[in-house]
């Protein structure tokens, strides 16, 4: 199963700290300070799930997730944010984010990513079998 995961968020410290507590959840974690470095390096890295923060300089997270739906459509994207916003929650969804979190609720954050994997996974399997 692919246990790739890339979270994207601009701030060092965030960027540590989540990928301290995802990569003791045997996470394979990559870390890109932005929308754009994400996009460059998503066909290297190839993850399962892709954890994004909203705001970003550059581009943000809303933005990424509409490009990566037309680039690599089959990767999950959970959008996280520091501020419960319902505006953004909806727009995060209609641009094809999978699920939206606190990015400081660790304890909704894991369980998210390990949702995701598991669906990430599900249909990988599903389209194989298709193809055999």
């Amino acid at each position: 199963m692919n246990r790739r995961l890339m979270i994207v968020d601009d701030d060092d410290a965030i960027r540590e700290t989540l990928a301290h507590h995802l990569t003791r959840s045997r996470y394979e974690v990559t870390t890109v300070p932005s929308a754009e470095a994400a996009l460059s390096r998503i066909g290297q890295v190839d993850p399962a799930v892709i954890l994004t923060d909203v705001r970003m300089p550059g581009m943000d997270g809303i933005e990424l997730v509409a490009r990566l739906r037309e680039r690599v459509p089959d990767v999950n994207v959970v959008v996280m944010t520091a501020f419960e916003d319902m505006e953004t929650a909806i727009g995060a969804m209609r641009a094809g984010a999978h699920d939206y979190v606190l990015k400081h609720n660790l304890r909704r954050l894991g369980p998210a990513v390990d949702r995701e994997m598991r669906g990430a996974a599900n249909r990988r399997m599903q389209r194989s079998t298709e193809a055999g």
